[in-house]
């Protein structure tokens, strides 16, 4: 099916979260989310990824690099926007909260384009990072390269996602202040 959104069972919604929440082992929360996904409605709404998202789950591919694997273990965040005079979603920047006293923060900016093929498929280009520490930046121009993600389901509060490195992703909406 095609990405899909809005009309889950809320109750299948609920126990993907809850078993996340209650930090169930990976092959029971990847069941639930494979559940989930088969009652998927097959609309595409990438409109929807607007916004701030909180990683409340993640499966790492194999391929998955060490600096993902880090960053994902830690507070992690994902902001998609419509940069200045575009109307489409183009900028997606990565958050990675180490600490906030002292403060110890990761940011990886990147652009992204929905693919002109896979509706599902937002590709992405990171083009670098900055390491906030303790009040110092640090530019980690080493941090880039190409990668796509694929929405598997969108709402207004959940998404669940895989990216080109085999990693599945379960993020909630979130406005935290970064």
């Amino acid at each position: 099916g095609q990405g899909g959104q809005g009309d889950q069972d809320p109750e299948q919604e609920t126990n993907v979260m809850s078993l996340i929440d209650r930090g169930a082992e990976a092959d029971k929360v990847q069941a639930a989310i494979d559940a989930f996904l088969s009652e998927s409605d097959g609309q595409d709404s990438l409109e929807l990824l607007e916004g701030q998202w909180k990683l409340a789950w993640t499966s790492q591919g194999a391929t998955a690099s060490g600096i993902q694997k880090l960053a994902t273990s830690f507070d992690n965040f994902q902001v998609i926007g419509k940069g200045q005079g575009s109307d489409t979603l183009n900028e997606l920047e990565n958050v990675a909260l180490f600490s906030r006293e002292p403060e110890v923060v990761l940011r990886a900016k990147a652009s992204c384009s929905k693919d002109s093929v896979d509706a599902r498929k937002v590709n992405v280009t990171i083009s670098g990072a900055d390491l906030n520490l303790l009040g110092l930046h640090i530019p980690l121009g080493f941090i880039n390269g190409d990668g796509w993600l694929e929405v598997l389901y969108v709402d207004e509060s959940i998404r669940i996602s895989k990216g080109s490195k085999g990693s599945l992703f379960v993020h909630k909406r979130s406005n935290q202040a970064l």
